[in-house]
């Protein structure tokens, strides 16, 4: 059903709040200037538009320099009954993607704006499940969408706090999709930027809400 991705991004937020609050518990007994953040786990809440949920991790691999795994997954169930009336639509969707980031921080301490620049590769399998009106018959179909692509975005990550920050990012990219399909058209699968088969050139524009992890600063750094 359609909550089904609304459920899911309750129990990662809740999660993470939960996260978030241990972490608060071990770093209590350090003073703050000598902690350095060393990872975030971000939550991506536009992605619900399109049946999906993002949770996106950062770690520090040194100085400014971060990597930033963006797994994702898909999910929309109703039915075949529920499209009766529309056969262009589709009923059933599963599927799943990686997004790899290399990012860069200037500021290796966390200030309370923090301008940054990403660029990375992405990946995404969709499935799904519709129906195909041909000559007044319908027949149910499958079709199975690999896309890849590749961006460059640049964003503004706003610490609230010690642990807690807000990001806003814009960018560029391309997505190429390969089909899968018994259907004679597909068409409506990639017309728009949110279709899950585009191909073609984007723009980028999201927000993050993210729970960020200090660490103390060795001598090493």
């Amino acid at each position: 059903m359609k909550c089904k991705p609304i459920i899911a991004a309750s129990i990662v937020s809740i999660a993470m709040l939960l996260a978030c609050t241990s972490t608060f518990g071990q770093q209590s007994d350090t003073a703050p200037d000598s902690l350095r953040a060393s990872s975030m786990i971000s939550f991506v809440p536009q992605y619900l538009i399109n049946n999906g949920i993002r949770v996106d991790y950062d770690v520090r691999l040194s100085g400014n320099k971060w990597l930033q795994l963006a797994p994702q997954f898909y999910l929309r169930e109703e039915g075949s009954d529920a499209i009766t009336q529309n056969d262009e639509d589709y009923y059933n969707l599963i599927g799943t993607g990686l997004h790899v980031y290399y990012k860069n921080i200037p500021n290796i301490d966390f200030k309370r704006t923090n301008a940054y620049i990403s660029y990375g590769v992405a990946w995404q399998l969709f499935r799904l499940e519709h129906n195909e009106r041909v000559n007044d018959f319908v027949t149910p179909c499958n079709t199975t969408i690999n896309k890849v692509g590749a961006e460059v975005t640049v964003g503004l990550l706003t610490t609230l706090g010690q642990n807690v920050g807000i990001d806003f990012y814009a960018g560029l990219g391309f997505r190429h999709s390969f089909y899968t399909s018994n259907a004679n058209s597909i068409s409506r699968f990639k017309g728009g930027y949110l279709d899950y088969g585009y191909t073609g050139n984007i723009i980028l524009l999201g927000v993050r809400l993210s729970f960020i992890k200090q660490k103390p600063i060795t001598h090493k750094e």
